[in-house]
């Protein structure tokens, strides 16, 4: 029997899976590094605008000078037009969710409208629109309202007015239900900034290594007892043991309910530096994307391009972002660590593919390219 036809097929079928993978992982990799550097500059020019420096400063400010003693309450909040079908065919506003109270008092900021009305406490109210010249042009406008809200601006706003006007209170968040105790720094020399900027690159590392630790002793515990499962399931299917195979599925399933409590703790451990169970769940997530692409490229080409440290600096960055800037935006920083990662991901792949395909000399029809 000839087996030249065979032959030609599979080195088709090799051919058009180096084309048409290779063109698809250049399509991805182009996509995720514009759409990264866009959310890149994006974070940028939002930080810069409302982080570290504001444009709505100075009506909060002159309010926050006003606060005499403890009986005063200020709140800020971001009116937004309501839709026809909203009014009801009536003109009107409502207040958004995005809304604060600050005061000098904790106890003061759950007090209710309707208590504060009839008593001596006095109200300084500050409504800032959204339509604004402090909120930049009309992309930056639509971009705040529909995408990234008015919650870190508020956030920053605050924060700038306490630390000019060195006055010390407690911000609470009506929107997440937060309470924020705002407190002007005690010095603002350079000692303290640097030093500042070295406890967050020590607490960066330190959560970095902490998390792959974790995450590696629980991949490799689970690799083990799945290779253990799979070798105890063919024996019993060989032998004549009077055992079922749930039987043992169970067992093993039971077994693996000692990682359950080690996740938990990973991400309880985690919401006291990040502040948010959720957001800790999805720094989480992205750290075990890592680990399982970095396990999978152990012995790969693409770990000799360095893509476990290329990885590992994006990560990096995200946490000194988050711990030298607290109040800025976490989630789109986040998101962008986790675009740039991908395309690191699928770049090292696609040049992988590229160099298999000219300088490796054994790749034929009996031997195809395989991408892992």
């Amino acid at each position: 029997m000839d087996s030249r036809p065979v032959h030609n097929e599979l080195h088709v079928r090799s051919l058009l899976w180096r084309v048409l993978g290779g063109q698809v992982l250049g399509f991805l990799e182009v996509l995720y590094f514009f759409i990264g550097v866009g959310l890149l500059g994006m974070l940028i020019s939002q930080h810069v605008s409302f982080v570290k420096y504001g444009a709505c400063d100075a009506e909060v400010g002159e309010a926050v000078r006003t606060l005499s003693g403890e009986a005063q309450i200020l709140e800020l909040r971001v009116n937004r037009k309501l839709s026809k079908a909203e009014k009801g065919g009536e003109d009107g506003r409502i207040e958004d969710s995005t809304a604060f109270r600050f005061s000098t008092d904790r106890r003061l900021l759950l007090v209710p409208r309707e208590q504060i009305a009839g008593s001596q406490i006095g109200l300084h109210e500050v409504v800032i629109e959204p339509d604004s010249q402090c909120f930049g042009s009309f992309a930056s406008k639509s971009l705040i309202k529909y995408v990234l809200g008015h919650e870190v601006i508020l956030l920053n706003v605050f924060r700038r007015a306490v630390e000019k006007e060195k006055v010390k209170g407690y911000l609470y968040s009506y929107s997440d239900h937060k309470l924020y105790p705002l407190a002007p720094p005690p010095d603002n020399n350079w000692w303290s900034v640097y030093r500042g900027k070295f406890a967050a690159c020590v607490t960066s590392l330190f959560l970095m290594h902490t998390m792959s630790g974790l995450i590696m002793f629980s991949l490799r515990h689970i690799q083990v007892r799945i290779l253990k499962l799979s070798v105890d399931l063919r024996a019993y299917m060989l032998s004549q043991i009077s055992c079922s195979a749930l039987e043992v599925i169970v067992h093993y399933a039971l077994d693996a309910i000692v990682f359950v409590p080690i996740i938990t703790g990973v991400l309880y451990f985690l919401r006291e530096f990040f502040e948010d169970l959720f957001f800790s769940f999805m720094v989480v997530l992205v750290a075990w994307m890592r680990e399982v692409v970095l396990l999978v490229n152990a012995r790969h080409w693409a770990n000799e391009k360095r893509l476990q440290q290329l990885l590992s600096a994006y990560f990096f960055t995200f946490h000194l972002y988050f711990f030298c800037f607290p109040m800025g935006y976490s989630w789109l920083a986040l998101f962008t660590c986790t675009l740039f990662m991908q395309h690191a991901v699928i770049m090292t792949w696609n040049r992988s593919i590229r160099r298999h395909s000219i300088y490796a000399s054994n790749v034929n029809a009996l031997s195809p390219l395989h991408l892992l």
